[in-house]
């Protein structure tokens, strides 16, 4: 999942300011790390999940970019930029002390510049004077949120959309700072709500979405997925996807795939995967899935195809081993050949060697006709050895 981070440009009047900022909270992306599911244990497809609405983050990194033709590096680039903002915000503040009209582009340079402990303080010092002024509540909540102080932020941003209650980007943060308490529930009515106002709102729905699928709602979570993604092509996105990062919408087309073939549409979640991997060439758990989808429809060679790729990209992601073996399995089963009978040794060995305890692996290396009594005895072993199913 990328996202859009605020780029320091200058500051202009205070409330321009205040409404960039506000931006910053406009976009949620997944972690960088997706997390693998546990091996695939049996012949039917599993595919490998993408994270849950824990995974969410309110304020993502900002992206770079790469600095090109200066004769000096990115870094000492970015160190120079960073100095010369940290010495104008030490004179605006210095500024600030003498003219109240500064203090609000003080706070919330604070804020944009990650000093959230004085951020907070400068936006207190401001309420002091419009306690119900939504901006000012807006950006001391943000400051919270960084913090990690999410009950008292949710309670400031309560407040701002009490002053506000049409504001989609305080609806939408507001329903962040629910889910952040772990108000799933009240969360998903909050973005129901913005998305009944603003139908347009993607963010709200991808993280709908995700909550409604955690929740094992998944026709609607599907539904939301699909919304998501129809018309994303690669000569014409859809307006909705072009409003998402490409690391968004290859989640949203992963979350997609996953619910399609969990609810027996595999063509549906080949087409998925095939976008993930358009959007994120490198993506060894999206190439796996697409073999998951293929062996679902009996599309064997197809699956395997698929299943190296993935296995070039990262040679121990157990659950392409695991499907790899299975479809050798059956092919031997169909066809007899020896060659297959050998390819489920060796998935099965390098399966155990990067996960031991996988009973159904141990169980379909042991019952192999082909594999030697030492090798069955090893197979033995580990099972003896206390190993519990995944």
């Amino acid at each position: 999942m990328k996202s859009h981070g605020l780029v320091f440009l200058g500051i202009g009047l205070p409330l321009g300011l205040m409404m960039v900022v506000w931006r910053y909270l406009d976009h949620v992306s997944l972690p960088a790390e997706r997390s693998h599911a546990q091996a695939v244990s049996t012949a039917a497809p599993q595919p490998v999940k993408r994270g849950d609405p824990a995974d969410l983050r309110l304020f993502p990194a900002p992206e770079r970019e790469p600095v090109s033709g200066s004769g000096e590096t990115a870094n000492e680039l970015a160190g120079g930029w960073t100095d010369t903002v940290s010495a104008w915000l030490d004179q605006l503040l210095q500024a600030a002390r003498r003219d109240p009209d500064l203090q609000r582009k003080a706070a919330a340079t604070l804020l944009q510049q990650g000093r959230y402990a004085e951020a907070a303080e400068a936006f207190d010092r401001l309420l002091v004077r419009d306690a119900d002024d939504p901006a000012l509540l807006s950006g001391k909540a943000m400051a919270l949120t960084a913090m990690d102080e999410h009950e008292d932020a949710m309670i400031l941003f309560a407040a701002a959309l009490r002053a506000r209650p049409q504001d989609a980007t305080l609806q939408f943060n507001h329903a962040v700072s629910l889910l952040r308490c772990g108000e799933t529930d009240k969360a998903a009515a909050a973005f129901k709500k913005l998305l009944e106002a603003h139908p347009g709102h993607v963010q709200a729905m991808y993280n709908l979405a995700i909550l409604r699928q955690a929740a094992g709602q998944n026709a609607e979570a599907l539904e939301l997925w699909r919304q998501l993604t129809d018309g994303d092509t690669t000569s014409r996105p859809a307006a909705a996807a072009q409003e998402l990062s490409p690391r968004m919408l290859a989640g949203a087309w992963a979350h997609r795939g996953e619910l399609a073939l969990e609810l027996k549409h595999p063509q549906e979640a080949e087409t998925c995967f095939l976008n993930v991997v358009r959007l994120e060439p490198r993506n060894a758990t999206a190439w796996c899935n697409v073999g998951i989808a293929r062996a679902a429809q009996v599309r064997r060679d197809d699956a395997l195809t698929a299943l190296q790729i993935a296995l070039q990209l990262d040679p121990d992601l157990v659950p392409a081993l695991n499907q790899a073996a299975y479809i050798h399995a059956a092919l031997y089963r169909d066809l007899g050949h020896a060659e297959h009978g050998q390819a489920v040794a060796d998935y099965c060995r390098r399966s155990l060697r990067a996960n031991p305890r996988q009973p159904n692996i141990i169980e379909l290396l042991r019952a192999a006709s082909w594999f030697d009594r030492g090798e069955r005895d090893a197979a033995t072993s580990n099972t003896d050895e206390g190993h519990r199913p995944e």
